[in-house]
């Protein structure tokens, strides 16, 4: 216990001190599951509690020492043991020896855990190249010398009488979790009230013990040290909270766009599983065609096929789909910087394009075979129609093809558009010639299915197929490239944006007035006050002459911008692991990630357990998903 004897006046202040850093030195070893100090001279005279603190707060080991220390001589080993780590730091002691701990020389022994509060508490703390103490009391200052704090009366200007109403607990509490505390109805002259909630609000959601007693605070002049030991916990708990935010923020971006993509990726795999196997049915079909060798039969086979070709553009229509939603994808992760997407075996375009052919090969030789069992047909103008057809088919394939594994930049992929544009053109010159041919069999009384091969409303649904993939594409490069200017906006939002700008803008004038803005940025679900959109406004004319359109993505972008580098993430994920290579559950949690965000991390990074420590290696999940 302390001894009012030993210090006179100063009694008042050094319990304070007392209690305060008693507590402040078991925190250091709650850490470490140590077992905590009752009584600050008995526990620390054996020197014991003072070397599992200073292992506790330096990470280092001190060696062997009297863990139970019975003789004098014993203690004052431990405690020189102690004292010579503390000066081996670099710490300056003065005026403390050996026998000042043993004999528990209260005074000095306070001196002591001050110096070492210093050093591995407040030090660190620097505010425009401050002392600790001054950088410390700049900070606060900072915090709550703005409304509505300035206007009910908090000044800090020192670590004592400015803290007695609690106001200023309450303030740096409210200015960094206003979620936690309601300043309006705060008690403002009840002091004891203010100071209690604080401190149990501090100890309950914000993890800072509850250093100090009301009393400490409230009915007397506060010891300034105590009160500082106290409010660099604060210091600390929000300055990593500011960190944790930022971090948790950046990791929750990431992971929804690597989610999405994977989403994308998902729903190609089961689209192009899909089509493979409703094409293999059709193959499979074809093949059990029987003929009886009458009319009938024949004419129903004939008739049956005539049905073919819608089934065969549904084909059509999602192959080219698969084809250009795999190409997104592959542009979609380059843009983001992160590994090709290569799909599961038996899923690939190769796959894909090895059956359609084996249907149309397919398809072929079941029409041959239908028509060889009806009428005889001239083999001339047959032949001329497959010619040619077979001629665009191919020019078809190839363009698609073509347009299909586009490589080289956005920039290169949108300087060659035109040229698919004017092929396009060109073939629909040749679908004429096709035309021709198909009117003379015709008049030939040759039937379209009879001349086993497209019909002259396949390459028009095919072209038209054509040019939307063409349209799609040059749309899909410009967004990429403004996505890709633009940070972190993806082509996603672009789209939205244009399609609220064609929903507002004023004819013929092309641009938002004040009111039009206004509902642009509602329906973007942007709501702003009167005097922030006022701002907007008048700043985005100011720069631009007035809210054209290239101003309104401007401003989106101003609003929406941010990024997500390898580098950053791996920041995030060290930061949020508390500095250490692999993340737990609880540190996602503690970091306030969505349990969605949450359950996909932990289902995407691989789980480790080396030897009790386990966790999640995000490490190697962030080398294995970016491009080296």
């Amino acid at each position: 216990m302390l001894s009012p004897g030993t210090f006179g006046h100063d009694v008042e202040w050094a319990s304070i001190q007392g209690r305060t850093f008693t507590k402040w030195i078991n925190t250091k070893l709650a850490a470490k599951e140590l077992a905590p100090m009752r009584d600050l001279i008995p526990d620390i005279c054996d020197g014991t509690k003072l070397i599992q603190m200073k292992e506790t707060m330096s990470d280092t080991s001190l060696g062997r020492y009297n863990a139970t220390p019975k003789f004098r001589v014993q203690r004052a080993e431990n405690a020189k043991k102690a004292l010579d780590f503390v000066r081996s730091r670099g710490i300056r002691l003065t005026n403390i020896g050996v026998a000042d701990i043993v004999d528990g020389n209260l005074k000095i022994i306070l001196g002591l855990i001050w110096t070492l509060i210093l050093r591995f508490t407040i030090d660190g703390i620097t505010e425009e190249g401050l002392s600790a103490r001054e950088g410390l009391l700049l900070w606060c200052q900072r915090k709550t010398s703005v409304p509505p704090y300035s206007e009910d009366g908090v000044e800090v200007r020192d670590f004592g009488k400015s803290f007695t109403s609690g106001l200023a607990f309450c303030a740096l509490i409210h200015r960094h979790r206003p979620d936690l505390l309601d300043w309006d109805t705060l008690d403002k002259t009840n002091a004891e009230a203010c100071t209690t909630l604080a401190f149990d609000i501090a100890a309950k959601h914000l993890g800072i013990p509850q250093l100090l007693e009301v009393s400490d605070v409230c009915n007397s002049v506060p010891d300034e040290r105590s009160v500082m030991t106290y409010v660099a916990e604060f210091f600390h708990a929000f300055s990593s909270l500011d960190k944790q935010e930022t971090t948790a923020r950046r990791v929750t971006q990431f992971a929804e766009m690597l989610k999405a993509l994977q989403g994308s990726q998902s729903a190609y795999e089961h689209g192009t599983q899909k089509l493979i196997d409703s094409m293999t049915s059709q193959i499979d079909q074809f093949r059990r065609i029987t003929f009886t060798g009458d009319y009938a039969d024949a004419r129903k086979h004939f008739d049956d096929f005539a049905k073919y070709p819608v089934i065969k553009r549904d084909f059509a229509k999602n192959r080219q789909y698969l084809a250009t939603n795999f190409g997104n994808i592959q542009t979609r992760l380059k843009t983001a910087g992160i590994r090709g997407y290569r799909p599961v075996e038996g899923v690939g375009l190769e796959e894909v394009e090895r059956v359609w052919q084996e249907l149309v090969a397919t398809e072929a030789a079941t029409s041959k075979a239908i028509n060889a069992n009806l009428l005889g047909i001239k083999d001339r103008l047959k032949q001329e129609y497959r010619a040619a057809a077979k001629s665009l088919d191919t020019r078809i394939a190839a363009l698609q093809d073509e347009l299909t594994h586009m490589q080289g930049s956005l920039e290169a992929q949108q300087s060659i558009m035109p040229k698919f544009r004017a092929a396009a053109s060109s073939l629909k010159q040749n679908l004429e010639a096709v035309d021709e041919v198909g009117k003379a069999c015709r008049e030939a009384k040759i039937d379209e299915i009879d001349l086993g091969a497209s019909s002259v409303k396949d390459f028009q649904f095919e072209l038209g197929l054509l040019d939307d993939t063409i349209r799609q594409k040059e749309s899909f490069i410009e967004n990429q490239i403004r996505a890709a200017s633009t940070t972190n906006v993806t082509a996603d939002q672009l789209g939205e944006w244009e399609e609220v700008w064609q929903r507002f803008e004023m004819e013929p004038n092309d641009h938002l007035d004040y009111y039009q803005l206004n509902s642009a940025l509602a329906a973007l679900g942007m709501t702003f006050t009167e005097e922030e959109l006022e701002r907007l406004y008048r700043n985005t004319c100011a720069q631009f002459g007035a809210v054209t359109h290239d101003a309104f993505v401007h401003l989106l972008v101003e609003i929406t911008e941010d990024s997500s580098s390898m580098d950053q993430l791996l920041e995030a994920f060290h930061n949020l692991a508390n500095g250490d290579r692999l993340i737990t559950e609880t540190d996602m949690r503690q970091a306030h990630l969505s349990s969605e965000v949450t359950s996909f991390l932990k289902q995407t990074m691989q789980a480790v357990d080396d030897e009790g420590h386990a966790g999640y290696d995000y490490e190697k999940f962030l080398h294995d998903t970016f491009v080296a």
